[in-house]
């Protein structure tokens, strides 16, 4: 049985830091998806969700300069999580998306959603 572990976003850029390591730049970002649905009592509600992603600059990763918050990107990639000890000595957790492959979309104004 193969194994598999990818993850495919579509959202938007809250953030980003860009650096430069072993002659690639590297970008660590926060891309925010959003769910619209309908509360039981008929009140439209949002959910937007967070996440972690990291991107090294190479074949399927370009242009990492031109990203900036609100920027639409699509990521594709896989779910790493790791753990390091803090300063404080304590043990923390954290999930990342690590990109395989990045495109910057055209902005077409505000996700529509159906409800």
């Amino acid at each position: 049985m193969e194994q598999l572990n990818r993850v495919t976003l579509r959202g938007f850029v809250g953030s980003v830091s860009i650096f430069n390591g072993a002659g690639k730049n590297m970008a660590r970002l926060s891309v925010g998806t959003s769910n619209a649905y309908k509360s039981s009592d008929g009140v439209p509600v949002i959910d937007t969700e967070w996440h972690r992603v990291i991107c090294w600059e190479g074949k399927f990763i370009k242009d990492l300069d031109k990203l900036q918050k609100g920027s639409r990107v699509q990521i594709e990639g896989r779910i790493h999580y790791g753990r390091f000890t803090g300063e404080d000595m304590v043990e923390h957790y954290f999930t990342e998306i690590q990109a395989s492959k990045m495109e910057i979309l055209p902005d077409e104004g505000s996700f529509a959603s159906e409800m």
